[in-house]
């Protein structure tokens, strides 16, 4: 839908994941070398794997001197298999916030 469509459209396209975990399943087993995750009301993440939201978070304490500990972290998508569950695994405080 990208990011310009209206919110209203992207909120019900798949509000419950069920398009997009059958696109993920495909991508998969297309994609072996990558890692493919889920997030927001309508977007797939395709990275290099170990590269997510956990390693951006690492980032930012290696770049800000700041413990991970102290960092708060928004998102939308903190649920395993999702794009944001990797900061939730840096113990990193997470706050889930609603789309």
């Amino acid at each position: 839908m990208g990011q310009q469509a209206p919110l209203d459209e992207k909120k019900t396209w798949d509000p419950d994941f069920t398009k997009r975990k059958k696109i993920k399943a495909i991508l998969d087993g297309s994609l072996p070398d990558f890692s493919v995750r889920l997030g927001g009301s309508t977007s797939i993440d395709v990275t290099l794997p170990g590269i997510d939201k956990a390693y951006r978070i690492r980032k930012l304490r290696d770049v800000l001197d700041i413990p991970v500990a102290e960092m708060i972290y928004v998102g939308d998508a903190l649920f395993p298999g999702c794009n944001d569950h990797p900061a939730r695994e840096t113990g990193a405080v997470c706050i889930q916030a609603s789309k």
